[in-house]
């Protein structure tokens, strides 16, 4: 199991990620009636804190020793190791790909998980404008592409015969279409640049307050 402790430094995103190690022990005290007085041996994990139980009868170098009273019976007793590790990452250097895994996380604190997701609609606004200067580029070089085929035919045709004046009817349209995608590439161009202006100013601004779960 593993819960998060978050804090925000800059643009820099510090996670203390607590990883709970649980195990329990099994005693069976059946064949008799009487209380019985255990002392049961647990070997620590290194650099991990005892979180469960809260205190313990004996600690050696490589053991805790807890005193159990058991009843008749089979008794559970749990003992919970908490290992503190931690992950720093610079959010500005983030993908979406990278929000949506932290948000996916069932550990991730709701405060930090929403901040996330709007970080995630900030940046699908500059990947949407980025999608469409592609877009127009493959439709402009599809456009220089058919025009070099115009041409051959026309040269072929001659630019008097009637299928030649199609020819160059199509050429002046495709010439119209090219500049309407330019036209577009440098409008998303711009537009990419204000999302991506919007984007940086929320990831160098976005504050987590310390939060645990």
């Amino acid at each position: 199991m593993q819960s998060y402790l978050c804090h925000r430094y800059q643009i820099i995103f510090l996670c203390l990620i607590e990883k709970e190690a649980r195990n329990s022990h099994s005693v069976n005290t059946t064949l008799s009636s009487e209380i019985k007085r255990l002392i049961l041996e647990h070997p620590i994990t290194s650099n991990a804190l005892l979180t469960e139980p809260a205190e313990y009868f004996e600690k050696t170098h490589d053991l805790y020793r807890f005193e159990i009273m058991l009843p008749q019976g089979e008794t559970t007793f749990t003992v919970v190791e908490t290992e503190p590790l931690s992950h720093e990452t610079t959010l500005s250097r983030k993908t979406t790909v990278d929000f949506q895994k932290h948000i996916s996380s069932a550990y991730l604190p709701e405060d930090v998980r929403k901040k996330f997701k709007k970080a995630v609609e900030l940046h699908k606004a500059i990947s949407d404008e980025n999608k469409k200067i592609a877009e127009h580029k493959v439709r402009i070089d599809q456009l220089y592409k058919e025009q070099d085929r115009i041409r051959k035919n026309l040269e072929a045709a001659g630019t008097q015969t009637q299928q030649g004046q199609k020819y160059l009817a199509r050429l002046a349209q495709q010439d119209i279409e090219i500049d309407e995608a330019q036209s577009a590439i440098t409008t998303a161009e711009n537009s990419a640049k204000d999302a991506e202006a919007i984007y940086q100013k929320y990831i160098h601004e976005i504050y987590f307050d310390s939060v645990g779960k």
